[in-house]
């Protein structure tokens, strides 16, 4: 993707915007609408077994993350972003350190969530092509 970019000399928001057209094009819906169906419609249990990682004791993490005040669909953003992140699974410490942030921060809906993701996403391709 950094090579298409650097080809093409497209900016972060061009290359975003022509990729949600082929989304749209593909799906008939933008990305945020696939994601919110998606962390809507799968329990945080579901998710973690798509990705064949389970956490020592899931019930434990999704409660505690619960407590926190983060609704099921705001969970599922956040065991992704950090499954995407991290890589190598769900870390309680890490998956609860990041939970807590994002209640601090105020990033308890679904659409907060995947604007964050998002932001976090561009903030990454930037330092990557600016290499």
């Amino acid at each position: 993707m950094v090579e298409l970019y650097r080809r093409e000399k497209m900016t972060t928001d061009e290359l975003n915007a022509k990729h949600e057209i082929q989304f749209n094009n593909k799906t008939g819906m933008t990305i945020d609408e696939w994601l919110l169906n998606k962390y809507k419609t799968i329990t945080p249990f579901e998710l973690m077994k798509a990705y064949e990682v389970v956490a020592k004791d899931e019930e434990t993490l999704v409660k505690d993350l619960h407590d926190l005040g983060l609704h099921n669909e705001v969970i599922n953003a956040l065991l992704e972003y950090v499954f995407v992140c991290n890589g190598k699974g769900f870390v309680e410490s890490f998956v609860m350190k990041i939970g807590m942030n994002w209640v601090e921060n105020d990033i308890l809906t679904i659409k907060k969530a995947i604007e964050f993701m998002k932001d976090q996403d561009r903030k990454k391709f930037n330092e990557s092509s600016e290499r």
